[in-house]
């Protein structure tokens, strides 16, 4: 027994009876067969095809052998896999490397029921998902840019909300968004006739706004690994030093998400913020960008302090006489009065040095005017040394001290 489901013409537009065809003594039956070629501007406009009617699929297979052939059914010209796609929710313009979300309804009207799961546990083969293509005008970037799995088996006729969330391109300008449904390791629905959802999208470049703590530490890991990086950087070039640096680690993913945690928000991670960034970047180096982005956007909890009264600021000055060399990079915030990074980059370039606990002296004497007490000197250095704290914010935390401020 052979089961068969394939394309064919549509026999309400198309005839279906046979055709008598007589040559002398001889007469036979003739019967339709089209001819379909794709049209110039499609992306696959080499493919041309043949297409049977009902009539002649059935005289095809009698040729071949089998003598009882019956037709069971016809829906529109496709029997299998089916969907209408509609665009519930999801931006348009974002900036570099942010977290989209997209809602999407997922509509059955194919003649099979969708499986959330593959009969394969291995492959998850004929699991139906939906999927994302990523293009920039009609040239592919990344054809797999998305994958989210239906959330339940979906029969003919259900439709089901499918949310998937990825993160924006590196690099700005105008890109398409494609959305289509997928049965794993079988077909794309658009392959076999459904019809695929198309979604503009602008990049925005990465908007320059970085706590000056966080950046002076990316800058201060930098040069340790040896890298100079002009006073004047931009943003992408930043970005593009400190992935160069992470991609120097043996184990690119890890080590490298561990040190640009620590150089950018100071701190050691735990393994769940670990495994979070290793989530972004995938494993891949080419990935990198995203994590540093996500570390410098990351949302600053807590109120930058109101700025020190005058005479505490004109004992900073003396204390910590900036100069040209000295000069932070534009977009630097969270300061509470206008030199605070400058002066920091000061103290940090005459102690870079030191060692943690000559350094730690240096910032208390320069920022408090006085010498460090031994039980805080102890931690500041136990943590520096230990990874959980880096000196750009350990300056910050004096910077902000209630006892900078007098009170």
């Amino acid at each position: 027994m052979l089961i068969l489901e394939t394309a064919v013409l549509l026999p309400d537009v198309f005839p279906t009876d046979p055709i008598a065809y007589t040559v002398g003594p001889i007469t036979r039956h003739l019967h339709p067969l089209g001819y379909f070629e794709n049209t110039p501007d499609s992306k696959e406009s080499v493919f041309n095809w043949f297409l049977p009617s009902t009539s002649a699929m059935a005289a095809l297979l009698r040729d071949v052998g089998f003598s009882d052939v019956s037709l069971v059914e016809v829906r529109g010209d496709r029997a299998t896999f089916a969907a209408s796609l509609t665009l519930e929710s999801g931006p348009s313009a974002v900036p570099l490397d942010s977290l989209m979300t997209f809602r999407m309804r997922a509509e059955n009207i194919g003649l099979t029921t969708w499986r959330a799961t593959g009969a394969d546990a291995g492959t998850n083969k004929g699991a139906v998902s939906l999927g994302m293509h990523l293009l920039r005008g009609e040239e592919g970037v990344e054809w797999d840019f998305g994958r989210t799995s239906l959330r339940h088996d979906l029969p003919p006729g259900d439709a089901e909300i499918v949310t998937v969330e990825v993160y924006a391109p590196s690099e700005p300008g105008a890109y398409i968004l494609e959305f289509d449904m997928i049965a794993e390791h079988l077909s794309w629905f658009e392959d076999i006739g459904s019809v695929i959802v198309r979604h503009t999208l602008e990049v925005e470049d990465f908007e320059y706004r970085i706590p000056w703590f966080r950046l002076e530490g990316l800058l201060d890991g930098l040069e340790t690994r040896g890298m100079k990086v002009l006073a004047q950087a931009s943003c992408a070039e930043l970005v593009d030093l400190a992935t160069q640096a992470l991609t120097q680690f043996p184990d690119a993913d890890a080590a490298a998400v561990q040190t640009a945690f620590r150089w950018i928000l100071g701190f050691r991670p735990d393994e769940s913020a670990v495994a979070k960034l290793s989530r972004l970047s995938g494993g891949r180096s080419a990935r990198f960008p995203i994590v540093v982005r996500h570390l410098l956007g990351r949302p600053e909890f807590g109120e930058v302090p109101s700025a020190p009264k005058a005479e505490r600021l004109a004992g900073l000055a003396n204390r910590i006489p900036i100069g040209l060399d000295d000069t932070v990079h534009a977009g630097v915030t969270c300061q509470s009065f206008p030199d605070e990074a400058a002066m920091a980059r000061h103290v940090l370039r005459e102690g870079r040095t030191l060692g943690d606990e000559q350094f730690v002296h240096l910032a208390y004497e320069r920022v408090l005017g006085r010498e460090a007490e031994t039980e805080g000197a102890e931690n500041a250095v136990t943590k520096l040394s230990a990874g959980d704290l880096n000196r750009p914010h350990l300056l910050r935390e004096l910077f902000w001290s209630e006892e900078l401020r007098g009170s």
